[in-house]
């Protein structure tokens, strides 16, 4: 007895037809998700170069808020150090407002007889031991000299803007 196995045949050659259509399939559908993958990681990319030039772009504005706040921070450090210079500078002028007026051509500077500084007072110079004020050098008592001269040009223009008001 022979046996006949042509439908059994026939079977596998369309299942094989079958899984040939389905790998072929299957190819198609990982090609399919090839593109899909490399669509995506150009998505990405974009996205990326995106976000990197938003992030570029808001360092840029920080980096520019940052400057404008760092040129304020100096306009205030300037006008705090302007505010102290004239702070300073008022209380030099109330200084020299104190000194005596006086006239410069009788004020001398010498040195003391026991040689432990300089002096200034006027012509001719007081008995000893009275002066104006003694200072270390000579240097520090002709700015005093110095000063008094400008006491005595603040006080002639004083006078001055009195007689013209």
């Amino acid at each position: 007895m022979f046996y006949d196995n042509s439908k059994e045949l026939e079977r596998i050659t369309e299942l094989e037809e079958q899984y040939a259509d389905a790998q072929r399939a299957l190819d198609v559908e990982r090609e399919k998700v090839k593109e899909l993958e490399a669509e995506l990681e150009e998505y990405r990319s974009i996205a990326e170069q995106q976000g990197a030039s938003k992030a570029v772009s808001q360092l840029a504005t920080l980096q520019a808020q940052l400057r404008q706040v760092e040129g304020e921070n100096e306009l205030l450090k300037s006008g705090q150090r302007y505010m102290a210079l004239e702070k300073e500078r008022d209380a030099l002028r109330q200084l020299v407002a104190a000194l005596p007026v006086v006239d410069v051509q009788e004020v001398s500077v010498w040195l003391s007889p026991d040689e432990s500084g300089w002096l200034v007072s006027k012509r001719p110079a007081f008995p000893a031991g009275l002066y104006w004020a003694k200072f270390r050098t000579q240097a520090e008592a002709d700015s005093f000299r110095a000063l008094l001269a400008y006491r005595a040009t603040l006080a002639a223009k004083d006078a001055g803007k009195e007689r013209h008001e």
